[in-house]
């Protein structure tokens, strides 16, 4: 027998989880899924405007050697992941040491959110690399994502950064994909970031192609 009052309250809590949350401080996200805060940048200390006049000459010399050597990307949602690798050079040849930031176990990995961790003066700060075009600069598309996960690699107190590059596309090269070009940048300090929760559903092909779940109507092979 189905319980109709159990029903009712199920669907109730579906209704609400399907309700985004909104204008939600990006500094109470980092603390309550890592535990640690979010400094803010403070444009009148010496060492907050010393570390971005270095992250400043970085991303000049970032975007003068994509220029030379070019931005490849098959997909447009792939050309932050081709940028960062001359943010990561550039950064390190100012002796800021980037690298991939570390989960809790200490593991290092590319996935997820930030892109990149410096060190200056025994203080973290990480880096997050986007792009954006001339066209979606003030579209209202979702480009800054940053799910909970047993290795997210916010670990220690620390600025956050973004550093991120106006991309026009200039060529295409067959094995590479389509070619781009830096024409502006921009260096954003997070602390007064605000962001949306958009809940989701989901299931994993296990679940979609398991016999035992008896969704299958039919298959076969192609000939």
């Amino acid at each position: 027998m189905v319980d109709n009052d159990y029903v009712k309250r199920l669907e109730e809590i579906i209704q609400k989880m399907l309700t985004p949350l909104t204008n939600i401080p990006f500094p109470l996200v980092i603390q309550a899924i890592s535990g640690h805060y979010v400094i803010p940048f403070d444009p009148s200390n010496k060492e907050d405007l010393d570390l971005l006049e270095k992250i400043e000459t970085a991303v000049k010399e970032a975007g003068k050697q994509m220029v030379l050597n070019g931005v490849y990307a098959r997909r447009v949602n792939e050309i932050g992941n081709a940028v960062e690798p001359f943010v990561r050079e550039a950064l390190n040849q100012l002796g800021l040491n980037a690298d991939k930031p570390a989960d809790k176990n200490g593991n290092k990995q590319a996935a997820g959110y930030p892109d990149l961790c410096i060190r200056v003066n025994n203080k973290t700060n990480y880096i997050e690399c986007k792009t954006y075009s001339e066209e979606t600069e003030h579209s209202s598309q979702r480009s800054f994502y940053l799910s909970p996960s047993d290795k997210f690699k916010v670990n220690e107190d620390g600025h956050h950064f973004i550093v991120s590059y106006e991309m026009v596309r200039i060529g295409s090269n067959g094995l590479k994909g389509d070619r781009y070009k830096p024409v502006r940048w921009r260096i954003l300090s997070l602390e007064k970031l605000l962001v949306d929760v958009k809940y989701e559903f989901n299931t994993s092909n296990r679940e979609l192609y398991s016999k035992e779940n008896g969704l299958i109507l039919r298959e076969g092979s192609i000939d």
